[in-house]
């Protein structure tokens, strides 16, 4: 089963990925 926690890091990584513009390989 899936926590809160583990939900809220998954929707956080899905944003990064989706907002992230091709050739922006900076990451934190």
């Amino acid at each position: 089963m899936l926590d809160e926690d583990v939900l809220t890091q998954a929707a956080s990584w899905y944003v990064d990925l989706r907002m992230a513009q091709p050739g922006d390989d900076v990451h934190d």
